[in-house]
């Protein structure tokens, strides 16, 4: 009987002896691991966070904006200046100018026989558009021969439409993505753990390469007018005149590169 006890006594102290070692070998285990995390996430950090594009000292990348040619002109398109368009004034300087007024004339899309129409180029003209745009007509603008502001003649020419972006960056644009944030579900949690103060959201249009970040923007395209204008400033009589003006007239989506 002796015997079986000191046998009980002597298996459980082997193994508990042995539960301990396996426990000291597991928390050795979970130790190394957390380390090498931490050495690891120390590391990553340095390396991101050094980089020029996530660095601390940078929020957001700098991204070059479109330059604006039309804006020394000044174009107007609110539509209540329809209420003061001088139309009496114009008429009394073609009554006084007719060879101006039959020139004029001939130049009425809807009496000249030049009124084509483009037509609708099905499915492309319905499909979705990258860069939405607003058209509106243009009433003033400021003469850029120093005439001041002057009106733009309606009816006597094509009219003279303004073409804007709607938005600064281009819809459904952004789905081409490099390496650094096509992530999977559980890619993105290991990276978002890191917590890189400058990471790039998923719709800010931006995309990155190793070096470079990008950014897919709306980009006005513009063109040089000359139209018909009446410029009231003028000292002469004669202020039905030739201007040139330029006019943002399409809209299209372009992968910019930002620093």
């Amino acid at each position: 009987m002796l015997f079986i006890v000191l046998y009980s006594v002597v298996v459980v102290a082997l193994t508990t002896a042995q539960n301990n070692s396996y426990i000291n070998i597991v928390n050795d285990a979970a130790k190394q691991v957390s380390s090498h995390h931490a050495t690891l996430h120390g590391h990553i950090n340095t390396v991101f966070n050094n980089h020029p594009f996530y660095n601390t000292g940078t929020k957001t990348p700098s991204c070059p904006n479109p330059n604006d040619p039309s804006a020394v002109f000044e174009l107007t398109s609110t539509p209540e200046l329809e209420a003061n368009y001088p139309l009496t004034l114009i008429a009394n300087e073609l009554a006084t100018r007719s060879q101006l007024a039959t020139v004029l004339a001939s130049e009425i899309p809807a009496q000249s026989g030049l009124n084509l129409e483009i037509p609708v180029d099905e499915p492309f003209d319905t499909a979705e558009t990258k860069c939405a745009t607003k058209t509106s007509n243009v009433w003033t603008f400021t003469s850029a021969q120093n005439r001041g502001v002057c009106w733009v003649l309606q009816g006597f020419q094509d009219a003279v439409f303004a073409v804007n972006c709607v938005n600064p960056v281009c819809k459904g644009c952004d789905s081409q993505k490099s390496q650094l944030n096509s992530f999977t579900s559980w890619e993105q949690n290991f990276w978002a753990s890191f917590n890189f103060p400058n990471f790039p959201k998923a719709d800010s249009g931006f995309y990155q390469t190793q070096s470079t970040s990008y950014k897919n923007i709306c980009v006005p395209r513009f063109e040089v007018r000359t139209i018909w204008a009446y410029c009231p400033l003028i000292a002469d009589p004669l202020k039905i005149v030739r201007e040139q003006i330029i006019l943002p007239s399409a809209c299209s989506c372009k992968k910019i590169r930002c620093q």
